[in-house]
């Protein structure tokens, strides 16, 4: 027994990853709090574009994959979506107060054009998420353009 405690540990660790799955939600939430429903002046487009690389993240509308129940990638997938969820929820768009709302956008602007969203990690696995360099350019000009529209509203 105690010639081979890295192996029995080792078992134990992989039991436990089987054993305990963490929770794939997509909490409910009011249709018309969504960003596809809200007051912003969104195209079809932009909502095809957030929809397809935005949406699985950063909404209650998560497409839970195959990988999403394999021990350890599920761990990993469902700690992202959570933290995206926290950080921007489209589903909850009605529900942000406008200095949320600006702050988003903004947001939204930087890590589109600095290219950190979508996640590398997640185009690894959904590389028809990828945006192309037009594609992108239409949602920074998108929220470029709400950000002004908003913010003349609340001066």
């Amino acid at each position: 027994m105690r010639k081979h405690p890295i192996k029995i540990i080792a078992i134990f660790i992989i039991v436990v990853l089987f054993a305990t799955q963490p929770e794939k939600s997509n909490p409910k939430s009011d249709p018309s709090d969504n960003i596809i429903n809200s007051t912003l002046t969104i195209t079809d487009t932009v909502k095809s574009l957030l929809r397809a690389s935005c949406f699985d993240c950063h909404s209650n509308e998560t497409k839970w994959v195959w990988y999403t129940y394999v021990p350890i990638a599920s761990h990993f997938t469902i700690g992202h979506v959570n933290d995206a969820r926290k950080h921007l929820n489209f589903s909850k768009w009605k529900t942000y107060k406008a200095g949320r709302k600006l702050n988003k956008l903004a947001e939204i602007k930087e890590f589109v054009s600095d290219h950190e969203m979508p996640l590398k990690s997640y185009l690894w696995l959904h590389p028809e998420a990828d945006l192309t360099e037009e594609q992108r350019k239409i949602i920074i000009d998108w929220a470029i353009e709400e950000v002004d529209s908003m913010s003349s509203l609340i001066k």
